[in-house]
C-alpha cells in the first residue's frame, strides 16, 4: 500500500501546474483593476450554450448520467521511459498528461514559417526505439493550423513504419476551420488506405 501511495505522490510533484490556470487567474487581476482584457488562454466561447444543449445536459443529469467518461488513454498505452510525440505549440495538458502517464514529453518545434505544421521529414528525425505516442491536433488548439491531406497522408506512411506508435488523433475542433480549409481525419485517412489495399 505504501508503494502505491509513493508512486501516486511522485506523479502529483512532477505535474506543474497549468500555465492556462496561471493566465486566467492573471485575468482576473487586470479585469477587477478596470483594464480592457482580451481573452485568448481558454477557449470559452463569447455567447450562452444554445438551449437545445442546455436541455439536452438537463435531461443528462436528470437520467443520471452524471460520471466521469472513461480517460485511462495513455496510462494503458505507455511504459515509463516511453516517449510521447507533441508538435508544438500545443494545447497546454498534453505533456501533464504525458508524464502522468509516466512518459516523456518530446516537444517538436513547428514554425510560422510551415503553418505551425509537423512536416514528415522532422516527425521521422524524432522517431526512435522508445517512441510509443504521437499526439496530433488537427485543427490545431491553439494555432488553427490545419493539416491538408498530402501532408496527413505522408504523416500516415511515416506512422505506419513505426508499428509501436499510436497516434491520438485531437479533432475536437474538427467543424471549427475557415476559408477554404478541409479537415482530414487521419484515421478514415488510414481506414481509405486499408480499402484501396
Amino acid at each position: 500500500m505504501v508503494r502505491i501511495i509513493d508512486d501516486a505522490f511522485y506523479v502529483i510533484r512532477t505535474i506543474c501546474q497549468l500555465h492556462i490556470c496561471y493566465v486566467a487567474s492573471t485575468y482576473e487581476v487586470f479585469i477587477r483593476a478596470g483594464v480592457l482584457v482580451i481573452r485568448l488562454a481558454a477557449g470559452e466561447p463569447d455567447f450562452n450554450t444554445p438551449s437545445v444543449i442546455v436541455e439536452v445536459g438537463i435531461n443528462a443529469i436528470c437520467e443520471g448520467h452524471t460520471w466521469y467518461t472513461p480517460n485511462a488513454g495513455l496510462l494503458d498505452v505507455c511504459s515509463p521511459s516511453d516517449e510521447v510525440i507533441i508538435p508544438g505549440p500545443f494545447y497546454v495538458s498534453y505533456p501533464e498528461m504525458a508524464r502522468m502517464a509516466d512518459a516523456n514529453p518530446v516537444i517538436v518545434e513547428t514554425s510560422l514559417n510551415n503553418n505551425f505544421l509537423l512536416y514528415p521529414k522532422v516527425l521521422e528525425s524524432k522517431l526512435n526505439e522508445k517512441s510509443r505516442v504521437l499526439i496530433l491536433c488537427s485543427p490545431s488548439n491553439p494555432t488553427g493550423s490545419v493539416y491538408p491531406r498530402k501532408l496527413m497522408e505522408e504523416i500516415a506512411k511515416i506512422v505506419a513504419k513505426h508499428p509501436r506508435l499510436l497516434v491520438l488523433s485531437d479533432e475536437i475542433y474538427e467543424h471549427i476551420v475557415y476559408a477554404s480549409t478541409t479537415h482530414i481525419s487521419l484515421l478514415l485517412l488510414c481506414l481509405e488506405c486499408e480499402r484501396e489495399h
